[in-house]
């Protein structure tokens, strides 16, 4: 969540900023001024909590989505194991004196 918290921090003192100066230069009275800089500053910051937990998510989800993609599939790793038992399997039956074609379904020859 520090995301969030970032982008909220920044937005809501981005617009205390820019909301004091305007009030300076235009010539509004101190307490004008400070009212409506505050006011920028709640709501600027709520919008930044938003967008920041929104992107938040965004991140978590590519993250999500880069480790599955490096992760190996379990499909190929079950296929693999499954050759492996049957040539286990026909190599017991070899030396129980059995014929691996049948098997293995490879056609005696």
């Amino acid at each position: 969540m520090m995301v969030a918290r970032y982008t909220g921090a920044a937005l809501g003192l981005f617009a205390f900023g820019l909301a004091t100066l305007s009030g300076l230069i235009v010539g509004n009275p101190a307490e004008v001024i400070l009212s409506r800089a505050l006011w920028a500053l709640v709501v600027f910051c709520v919008i930044g909590l938003t967008v920041g937990a929104a992107a938040q998510m965004v991140i978590g989800e590519y993250e999500v989505q880069q480790l599955a993609a490096s992760l190996p599939q379990e499909s190929d790793g079950a296929a693999d194991l499954d050759d492996d038992i049957q040539v286990a399997q026909a190599a017991g039956d070899l030396a129980a004196g059995g014929s691996a074609a049948s098997d293995l379904d490879v056609p005696e020859g």
